[in-house]
């Protein structure tokens, strides 16, 4: 049977998806324990563009945990469940993305995409989408950019972040707890092989801090072109190099003021040599605070950052100050790349961590150490399988994280498909 055929104003769609499975031990875990579960994300993208300059983007994701009483007897037909007490919705059949783009508007090369969507600032140091968890991160506003001609790309961009419940198209909620962030990025390659990234955030009204406007400024200077994190797949060898310097400055309450800072630098090398092997190490101090209640608040807070790739897979540091109670962070790691195979290979990361200001007397947290294999099996599946160790030290037993005596363990298998 012929049927009709689909009548449609778009001028092309492209439709893309990921399926990504994974079977995993809890993160930061306080003992030595593994208990193993599997979770999964499955996305399905829809790019429509619908005329010259002008595109529509879908991305609607399911995320869960295998046995979560979805299937089997149980019936998915809510797309979310929701908290009765605070009206929010929590379940996990979202959309990740969905965002309107307008390109080159009034011949000029001006862009504005307004919507949902995902968003990395500073190599996912301040801003990431936090690709890790299955969830992955978003942000609903927009974003202007304009590329200056033999200069660079300046993007100005805002976002709503908390302050509403989900209640449909109207607003519910306390508007005077409305998190609004501000920013500009400035993206430049005027200084010879390398890419230099200018920030400055404003985010105001934080969680619990009703008097808030932060500021966050910064450089990131990087070779070009660079190294994704898990390089095997890349033909690219020479030297690897990478400095950045944050501030962090506003006021946190109507008696304390910020005045925090960031500042990391690795060095490697990627030699022409069988395997491509690739060494580099780095250091990274983000500033604490011995005193969280006097004037001046010392602690640099990473924002939205995806701290996932910074910080080991064992995810320790994820929210900081929180992980560390605001006594800052200091990491000195060394990393091992091997491609083994011709689209994958194995990589080894050793973390030396510590406080930047000492807890009861004490700053040394501890050693990681990840072992981390990835295959790109074929042109859409990849497969991540690793392993770590965190050898502990008495700081992290002081600030409550491992048990005393405790040198736990994490490990993972994944599998991606990715169109």
């Amino acid at each position: 049977m012929e049927l009709p055929p689909i009548k449609t104003a778009a001028k092309q769609i492209t439709i893309g998806g990921q399926g990504r499975i994974r079977y995993q031990s809890f993160p930061a875990p306080p003992r030595e324990e593994l208990d193993f579960f599997t979770n999964y994300r499955f996305r399905l993208n829809v790019d429509v563009a619908l005329t010259d300059g002008v595109s529509f983007f879908l991305q609607p994701q399911k995320v869960g945990v295998f046995g979560n009483g979805e299937t089997g007897a149980g019936t998915d037909v809510s797309l979310s469940s929701v908290n009765t007490t605070t009206n929010t919705a929590t379940g996990n059949l979202t959309l990740h993305q969905g965002y309107l783009d307008f390109k080159q508007i009034g011949g000029m090369p001006l862009n504005l995409r307004l919507g949902r969507f995902e968003y990395i600032v500073g190599g996912h140091r301040l801003i990431g989408n936090f690709d890790w968890s299955q969830r992955g991160r978003s942000f609903d506003g927009g974003l202007l950019s304009y590329a200056i001609p033999t200069a660079g790309t300046l993007s100005l961009f805002t976002f709503r972040l908390t302050g509403e419940t989900e209640a449909g198209p109207l607003p519910a909620g306390d508007r005077d707890l409305d998190t609004d962030l501000l920013g500009a990025h400035f993206n430049t390659a005027l200084i010879p092989m390398s890419q230099t990234e200018l920030t400055l955030i404003n985010d105001r009204k934080l969680a619990g801090l009703p008097d808030s406007s932060r500021f966050t400024a910064g450089i990131k200077i990087e070779q070009t072109p660079n190294l994704p994190p898990l390089a095997f797949v890349s033909p690219l060898t020479g030297p690897i190099w990478r400095a950045e310097y944050y501030k962090q400055w506003g006021d946190r309450t109507e008696t304390q003021e910020i005045d925090a800072f960031l500042y990391a630098l690795r060095l490697g090398y990627r030699f022409d040599l069988p395997f491509k092997p690739m060494v580099m190490a780095g250091y990274e101090v983000l500033s604490g605070d011995d005193s969280l209640t006097d004037d001046d608040y010392g602690v640099f807070d990473t924002l939205y950052a995806t701290n996932h790739i910074y910080y080991g897979y064992m995810d320790y540091f994820l929210a900081i100050p929180a992980d560390t109670q605001g006594r800052g962070l200091k990491d000195a790691f060394v990393r091992l790349h091997l491609s083994l195979l011709d689209k994958g290979g194995l990589a080894i990361d050793l973390h030396q961590f510590s406080l930047e200001e000492d807890f009861a007397g004490e700053d040394a947290l501890g050693t990681e150490i990840d072992l981390t294999f990835f295959a790109q099996v074929n042109k859409v599946t990849s497969v991540l399988v690793g392993v770590s160790k965190f050898l502990a030290d008495e700081g992290m037993e002081l600030l409550g994280r491992i048990a005393e005596g405790e040198d736990p363990t994490f490990a993972f298998a994944m599998v991606n498909v990715l169109f």
